[in-house]
């Protein structure tokens, strides 16, 4: 307990805790909630460790990002031939599409990801292959039947042992 008093910068807690001692750190459940002036230019803690940084990563607000082109949210694609999806980054990615009948994106079924085990190639903008869309429309199809609708999202990794970056959500149904 001394190591832990002697490594306290400040301290707080309310009158419903007037007994709570330890560590914590700053981490705001929700973007909303992130105070603009926690940075490296005003609290030694983020300049030294670039907390900061990431926290802003973890929101989705700091580092690259992927931008969804084509198709639009809640585009009706036509069920033959299968439509292009396209997209961008800020830098160098290597990429997998992800299609779901839910926006929760659950792992496994039903969340279609393309390609399952590798990824696709760098590049900086992409369109998911032909060949590969046309292998997997039939699926893409019958998620539709399920809600409707089918959510697609991407998912980007600059380099083996970069942080993956997720694109936002999209939906389509097919006419």
């Amino acid at each position: 307990m001394d190591a832990v008093d002697q490594a306290l910068t400040s301290e707080f807690h309310g009158n419903q805790r007037s007994n709570s001692h330890g560590l914590a750190i700053y981490f705001p459940r929700r973007e909303s909630s992130f105070d603009s002036d926690y940075n490296s230019s005003i609290i030694d803690f983020p300049a030294d460790t670039e907390w900061d940084e990431f926290l802003l990563w973890y929101y989705g607000t700091g580092g690259d990002e992927i931008t969804l082109l084509a198709p639009d949210d809640g585009a009706a694609l036509p069920a033959s031939p299968p439509a292009t999806f396209t997209w961008e980054a800020d830098s160098n990615y290597r990429f997998k599409i992800q299609f779901s009948p839910t926006s929760s994106f659950v792992l496994g079924f039903p969340t279609l990801t393309v390609p399952n085990s590798s990824w696709m190639p760098d590049t900086t903008t992409d369109t998911i292959p032909a060949q590969v869309l046309g292998r997997i429309w039939n699926i893409i199809q019958k998620m539709e039947q399920i809600n409707g609708i089918v959510y697609w999202k991407v998912i980007g990794k600059a380099g083996p042992s970069a942080p993956i970056e997720i694109s936002e959500m999209r939906s389509f149904n097919i006419e």
